[in-house]
């Protein structure tokens, strides 16, 4: 198995065993899956850096840094 895949994300398989149980478990386990993705928006998964919220963060390329800060408006707003 090179990795777990949820969707349209893919988890390697040498960071899944790295994970400690409990940490397993919060990911992987419902309802706790949809109560963790909030935070995830935050802080990304292991082993990344960033931010969701953050219009610097490596995921999005300069030009995408407007929406990005519309985004976080819009979501502050509601």
């Amino acid at each position: 198995m090179r990795g777990l895949s949820f969707g349209i994300f893919e988890l390697p398989e040498k960071i899944y065993k790295s994970l400690d149980d409990a940490t397993k478990k919060l990911r992987f386990t419902l309802p706790f899956l949809l109560l963790a993705y909030p935070f995830y928006l935050w802080s990304r998964s292991p082993g990344k850096k960033g931010s969701h919220f953050d219009p610097s963060s490596d995921l999005f390329v300069p030009s995408e840094k407007k929406d990005v800060i519309t985004l976080n408006g819009y979501v502050y707003y509601v």
